[in-house]
Parts: structure tokens; C-alpha cells; sequence
């Protein structure tokens, strides 16, 4: 079994069923893992459930995905799981805490990432082929999507996203869109001189303040 960094936010993250659990057993889960002094940053594993009474026990588990480990600061971990309509993991990977690798395309912090179970590369993902740049991503801009899913109906991604200071957000998530963190919290400046990522940074569909909640 993974080590697992169960410090602060740190912990057991998510677990997701394998869309063909019924007949694979696959388990898919999201966990904050060590990396020595004291750091940590989020893995993504899938594992075979072997079922004993009415327990079980995991076999084969594989580390499918990991997120580089923080150079200094404190890490939102984020890490939803979430299987879109087509089969596809979709993962939503938290930030730097008070750093800019939410808008740096060559990290996977701050980003919603897109693979397949074994965590090979789908080749329709928005920036493959770029150089210099993580083709795992999706979407970019996030501080910490804590909540995302796909509407029945429309297929639209939809995404809540924890802000720093004064805001609270939910995104429409589009194909290799920019949600702005950190220059933006939400449609707000926050850090309005540090350079944006390569696409125009999209507006919230929602914003509350935090007077209202927190982790929306």
C-alpha cells in the first residue's frame, strides 16, 4: 500500500469506481504523498478491490499520475476524481499556495488534468504537441477546484473553486480554458502584474463572497 502525508489537507483525497468496475474491480483514488522534508504532493493510483466477506483488500495498485512536489510554500492538494461521459479521468490538481504555477502551462499545479485509467495521454487533449508544456492539461488558472461535474443533459463541466481572500467561485470549464487564479480571484484582481498563461483569462459563471460560505 502507498505511504500517504495525512498532514493539514494532506490525507486519502478521493476515490472513484472504474466506469467497468463490475467486471475489472478497479478502484481509482487521489492521496497526498510524501516526498521527503516535510513535503508532500498529490498521486493518482488505480488498484485492483479483491472483495473478503464484507471487506476487501487492494492488489496491484499502480501510480498513474503524479504532481510535482512544492518548491517552498504550503500545497492545495485539490484532487477530485471525476469520470466524464466519455470515459476519460478528469483531475482536479490544487496550487501553490501565494505562487504563480497555476498560469505556468509546464506545471500540472493548479490545473484540471485529462487521462485515460492508465494514465496515458488522450491525443485530443488541448496542448499536446506544444513544447515545454504538460499535455495531461485541460484547463488552467485554478487555485483549488474542490468540487467538479458533468451535467447529465448538456455535458458541461462545471467546476467550484475555493478562492484565496474575498471570493468563491463556479466555473463552466471549457478545452484548454484560463480561469485566471492567480491574477484573478474569480472576476476580481489579485495579482493584476503577474504574466497570464497563453489563452484569455474567462470570467466566473457565479461568484459568492466569503461572508456567504467557504468551499463551495
Amino acid at each position: 500500500m502507498p505511504q500517504v502525508f495525512a498532514v493539514n489537507q494532506g490525507g486519502l483525497l478521493d476515490v472513484v469506481l472504474d466506469p467497468d468496475f463490475a467486471a475489472s474491480g478497479l478502484i481509482h483514488f487521489c492521496y497526498a504523498e510524501p516526498r521527503g522534508d516535510r513535503t508532500a504532493a498529490s498521486a493518482i493510483a488505480e488498484a485492483k478491490l479483491v472483495r473478503e466477506g464484507v471487506g476487501g483488500r487492494l492488489e496491484n495498485v499502480k501510480v498513474v499520475l503524479r504532481q510535482e512536489p512544492p518548491a517552498r510554500g504550503g500545497l492545495q492538494f485539490g484532487c477530485r476524481l471525476v469520470f466524464a461521459p466519455d470515459g476519460k479521468l478528469f483531475v482536479a490538481l490544487g496550487d501553490l499556495y501565494q505562487m504563480h504555477s497555476a498560469q505556468d502551462l509546464s506545471s500540472t499545479r493548479g490545473k484540471i488534468v485529462r487521462i485515460e485509467r492508465d494514465g496515458t495521454i488522450p491525443s485530443d487533449n488541448p496542448f499536446v504537441g506544444n513544447a515545454g508544456v504538460r499535455p495531461e492539461i485541460w484547463s488552467y488558472g485554478h487555485r483549488q477546484v474542490w468540487r467538479f461535474s458533468f451535467d447529465r443533459a448538456s455535458g458541461r463541466l462545471y467546476a467550484g473553486e475555493v478562492g484565496q481572500d474575498l471570493w468563491e467561485m463556479v466555473y463552466v470549464v471549457q478545452k484548454g480554458g484560463n480561469y485566471g487564479w492567480s491574477v484573478k480571484e474569480g472576476n476580481h484582481p489579485f495579482r493584476p502584474e503577474r504574466p497570464t498563461g497563453p489563452t484569455p483569462i474567462l470570467p466566473a459563471l457565479v461568484e459568492h463572497p466569503h461572508s456567504d460560505f467557504r468551499s463551495i
